[in-house]
């Protein structure tokens, strides 16, 4: 031992002497690669921030040059710059000037477009109205020789004519009226009339052979004998409805008569136990009870209305505490402050009548507003809409590509570059789940960021739509992966670790994925002690098997 600590001190001697000849004087030789880590990250963030400093300078020297040749190419341009402007300012400046620019050839090349169409159409119009000319003259001549043929003046004029032709188009339909009239409707009436003169006489001969009681078929005329007959037939008819429409009245009485005699009894049956508790001997007495009894429920509805109303505006204090604020609240200041509220009530009426006032004025102005340039102005200003969305589209397309590509560069940086204990939980999650997902990712977008699982098609499953079982293996992985980085570190500082005790962590899990589970057991227990406790049988030989025979097992 003293040889050992003779030679350590040599060594430590040693190291100092090193450490103080390269300028380390006090670092422990243990710190040593640590330091040159660090040394080394520290020279190369240097190299980087020196990089940066320059890159920065050689860009602020570009944006000075361009500042100056885009001032210098508005100034030509003709448009006024501010002396010592900033380059954004310009980019600005000068993009409204293109954008005017753009707006005004458009304006121009619509106008133009506008004034092409107008020549063409009216060169149409010209051609159409030459012809139509020249068809007028033509019909004027065959109207002349069709009129002379006709044997009417030369001077006849087509209203004329017409006039004419409608006169003899009326006497056509007229007489083709009367010629309806006498086919349809005349032969036809005569034909009834003669069909009922022979009904009148079959019944004539029936009352001669049978007749009617009050009635001399052989000194009333046919027709009044007919009327007299029609007029005891109806009086029959109604006399036969009355008494069908009475035996159903009946009916219905007699049904309804028993219908109540049921339920007068019913309710006397279900009155009898109310008076006996009442004490009531019939129902005279009882409606006092009644009337009483209904006071008091209005009374009661009213009591609770009262304290619901105390409660919603007695900013939740109690019913004695806010009598003991009203006892304690002076009310002389109350009507002043009621006539303070009132006063800005009218003001503010009066205010919102005269805003109605300028509202209303405004609304008729603006529907006097007319012209008839408008079309020009709103074509116009509809051209310059349709430019001004066109850049909008242009700027839009380029700002959500650039986003797009920004969005996939991070999201390929962060799959590049996550976590180990992200990446190990991914692989034993994707253990336990027997490859139903690939791994783990993270979304940063979302707030808070939220973990998924990542199925081989691509698809992500949080884990509110994972099963329960599920669930329990990917906090399961989260757990193993921390315990194997923690115990790595620990191991490599300290060499010691604790054992990691689990109790019935399958319950949830079917043979294969509880020896998945045991697998990453088994990994663990490379690094610590793994003590798993179960009351499950079957899983013995799925602990063997994984395991091997020298695992230990002790029944309890």
């Amino acid at each position: 031992l003293a040889d050992r600590q003779a030679v350590l001190a040599a060594q430590d001697a040693d190291w100092a002497a090193l450490a103080t000849g390269l300028g380390l004087a006090g670092l422990p030789l243990a710190e040593l690669e640590p330091w040159r880590a660090a040394r080394a990250q520290w020279l190369q963030a240097d190299a980087g921030l020196q990089e940066a400093q320059q890159a920065l300078a050689a860009s602020q020297q570009a944006v000075g040059d361009a500042a100056v040749q885009l001032a210098a190419a508005l100034a030509g341009a003709g448009v006024t710059v501010e002396p010592g402007a900033r380059f954004d300012t310009l980019l600005w400046t000068a993009g409204d000037a293109v954008d005017a620019s753009l707006a005004a050839a458009t304006r121009q090349a619509t106008l133009q477009d506008q004034r092409d169409a107008a020549t063409a159409a009216l060169a149409r119009q010209q051609d159409l109205a030459a012809t139509a000319v020249a068809e007028f003259e033509d019909w004027q001549r065959h109207w002349q020789a069709a009129a002379e043929a006709a044997g009417l003046a030369g001077t006849v004029t087509v209203a004329g004519a017409e006039s004419a032709l409608a006169v003899m188009d009326g006497i056509d339909a007229q007489l083709r009226q009367i010629h309806d009239l006498r086919q349809s409707r005349i032969a036809g009436l005569q034909r009834e009339l003669r069909d009922f003169a022979q009904d009148v006489a079959a019944l004539l001969a029936r009352l001669r052979a049978a007749p009617v009681p009050g009635l001399d078929a052989s000194e009333a005329a046919p027709a009044d004998q007919v009327a007299e007959l029609a007029v005891r037939l109806a009086g029959a008819r109604d006399q036969h409805q009355q008494a069908q429409r009475l035996r159903s009245e009946l009916a219905a009485s007699q049904t309804d008569a028993a219908r109540a005699a049921d339920r007068l009894a019913l309710a006397q049956a279900t009155l009898a136990p109310l008076l006996r508790q009442a004490g009531a001997v019939d129902a005279e007495t009882l409606r006092p009870l009644i009337s009483a009894s209904d006071q008091r429920r209005q009374l009661q509805a009213a009591a609770a209305s009262a304290l619901q109303a105390v409660h919603e505006g007695g900013d939740g204090l109690g019913l004695a505490a806010l009598q003991a604020e009203v006892a304690a609240t002076p009310t002389e200041p109350l009507p002043l402050a009621l006539a303070e509220l009132a006063t800005q009530a009218d003001a503010l009426r009066l205010a919102q009548d005269a805003l109605t006032a300028a509202l209303t004025q405004a609304s008729a102005a603006l529907a006097q507003i007319a012209g008839q340039d408008d079309a020009a102005r709103a074509e116009t200003d509809r051209q310059q809409a349709l430019a001004a969305m066109a850049n909008a589209a242009e700027r839009y397309l380029t700002v959500h590509t650039a986003a797009r590509l920004l969005k996939w560069a991070i999201d390929r940086y962060r799959e590049t570059r996550q976590g180990p204990m992200l990446g190990r939980a991914g692989e034993v999650f994707a253990a336990l789940t027997l490859g139903s997902f690939q791994r783990l990712t993270v979304d940063a977008d979302s707030d808070p960021p939220a973990l998924y699982g990542l199925r081989a098609d691509g698809s992500r499953v949080g884990s509110a739509g994972m099963s329960e079982g599920t669930r329990d293996q990917l906090y399961l992985a989260l757990r193993l992966a921390a315990l194997e980085l923690h115990l790595g570190a620990g191991q490599a500082n300290t060499g010691h670790a604790l054992p990691f005790i689990a109790d019935d962590l399958f319950i949830n899990y079917d043979d294969a994925r509880a020896q998945a589970g045991l697998q990453a057991l088994a990994r663990l227990s490379e690094l610590t002690q793994v003590i798993f406790l179960s009351h499950h049988a079957h899983l013995l030989p799925l602990v063997r098997s994984v395991f091997g025979a020298d695992v230990n097992v002790v029944a309890l």
